[in-house]
């Protein structure tokens, strides 16, 4: 019998993309956030995972994130 799972459309571009599908990975099978990988620039995301989804990534974007003042005012 089909299960329907409430899904969130995620736009974005491919390097974004490709830091949520490592993350998806780096969980365990019934952690997973991604329903479907659609195209190259769209992910089908469970709804109820979507703010946790915005502040791991968030997180993973500051890691990279250059600062040419180095954190100083």
């Amino acid at each position: 019998m089909p299960v329907a799972t409430k899904g969130t459309l995620v736009t974005c571009d491919e390097a974004v993309k490709q830091i949520l599908i490592w993350q998806n990975e780096q969980l365990s099978s019934q952690d997973q956030f991604i329903i479907m990988d659609l195209d190259p620039r769209h992910l089908l995301v469970k709804t109820s995972e979507v703010e946790t989804i915005e502040a791991a990534l968030n997180m993973e974007l500051e890691k990279n994130h250059y600062d040419p003042k180095g954190g100083q005012d």
